[in-house]
């Protein structure tokens, strides 16, 4: 297999438009992986329409010990990964529009060695999408939001923005489009799963980059995050009370852990980083742990921790159970 395509349903979605899409792509050598919530009640709803649009589908259920899924997020891309069999990963959200050639964009820089980071808009309102959609047609029905990585780029790079180019900043590596060889994600032993959502895939890059492994920005493979009230399932939990605080302050409570207190939180020492535990529902939080981590390491040493999760283990055990 050439390339997985791995994608987490965290969120009540209609999954067909994107299936067409993957199904419509100039590169057919893939699988999806769908690490899903709701596996166990849609199972048979995707393998159809998997099958309508010749998808070899993977579709497996999320990491299921644990009621906060943005905590676990780490969690379920690992899981994902462990069953993927491609050479090549590419990371899609599963609300995004992608253009027949995405796949093989991505493959143009993989396949050189170089991580690719795609290029992401962002819709600031909901549209209705249809079959014959491409990201250009959809970004002229509302306002969107340009990926503020290439308005860097236009800055550093006003005539060649549109082209490959290393990133301006290791964390760059957004996980809702990137690719990324399987060679390098076992030798990064995947994603720490101590880490939380909007953590977890900035730390792969930081590691990456302290790895020697290339990272290039890809203005070509290009997608668009559609606006969906479908929100993630974490809002459906009892943790939101101390989530959104949290992410927006994070820099504020690690440097002032003692004021954790204000939102029903306390501070906690852990594995080298700073861990907020929420006091009604023991719920941990990693606070910025690329600042706390990297700037020791200087971004230029790094040791594979596989204390927390082993990625080759996890592989071998599952190819051992099919």
């Amino acid at each position: 297999m050439k390339v997985s395509v791995c994608t987490l349903m965290a969120r009540f979605w209609d999954i067909q438009d994107i299936a067409r899409r993957l199904g419509n792509q100039t590169c057919k050598d893939f699988e999806w992986v769908v690490v899903d919530f709701m596996q166990h009640i849609d199972g048979i709803v995707f393998q159809k329409i998997a099958e309508r649009n010749n998808l070899n589908l993977i579709h497996v259920p999320n990491v299921q010990d644990n009621i906060l899924y943005v905590r676990d997020i780490a969690r379920n891309r690992n899981r994902a990964i462990s069953y993927a069999s491609g050479e090549y990963v590419i990371f899609l959200d599963d609300h995004t529009v992608i253009d027949p050639n995405f796949i093989n964009d991505h493959l143009k820089l993989m396949e050189q060695g170089y991580i690719s980071c795609g290029k992401m808009y962002y819709m600031q309102k909901e549209v209705e999408v249809v079959e014959q959609d491409s990201v250009s047609s959809v970004l002229r029905k509302a306002d969107y939001t340009e990926d503020s990585r290439y308005e860097l780029m236009k800055q550093t790079f006003p005539d060649k923005a549109d082209t490959f180019h290393p990133v301006l900043g290791k964390e760059w590596t957004y996980t809702g489009n990137l690719g990324i060889s399987m060679k390098q994600l076992q030798a990064l032993n995947g994603f720490d799963p101590r880490l939380s959502s909007r953590g977890e895939d900035g730390d792969l890059g930081l590691r990456a980059d302290a790895s020697g492994y290339p990272i290039y920005y890809n203005p070509m493979a290009e997608s668009v995050n559609l606006c969906t009230d479908a929100y993630p399932c974490v809002m459906f939990t009892d943790h939101e009370h101390a989530l959104d605080n949290l992410l927006e302050h994070d820099v504020h409570y690690m440097e002032n852990p003692e004021t954790l207190v204000q939102i029903g939180m306390h501070y906690e020492p852990r594995h080298g980083c700073a861990v907020a535990v929420c006091d009604r529902c023991g719920a941990e939080f990693i606070l910025n742990p690329a600042k706390l981590i990297y700037d020791k390491l200087n971004r230029r040493e790094f040791v594979v921790d596989k204390t927390f999760f082993n990625l080759q283990l996890e592989q071998e055990k599952i190819r051992s159970a099919k």
